[in-house]
């Protein structure tokens, strides 16, 4: 950028242009984050499987129990 870097009202513009462009570029990248974060939460919620609906206690079948085995041991004798 030609320009009198002596002057200060030159170097003070510069710095101006310079320093709006910085302040622009971080509001978009602000912005398009936001966006990217609010596209993600959407896309999360619409594809989440649905809940499984709740089981009441008294609905849910227990294995009945297993008879005792007999014992086969027999008696050793003398």
């Amino acid at each position: 950028i030609p320009a009198n870097d002596d002057a200060s009202k030159s170097i003070e513009k510069i710095l101006g242009i310079v320093a709006d462009a910085v302040s622009e570029g971080l509001s978009t990248r602000q912005s398009e984050k936001e966006a990217a974060n609010k596209g993600k939460e959407e896309a999360t919620t619409e594809t989440a499987a649905p809940e499984a609906p709740a089981v009441e206690a008294s609905a849910v079948e227990t294995a009945p129990e297993a008879p005792a085995a007999e014992s086969t041991d027999t008696p050793a004798e003398a």
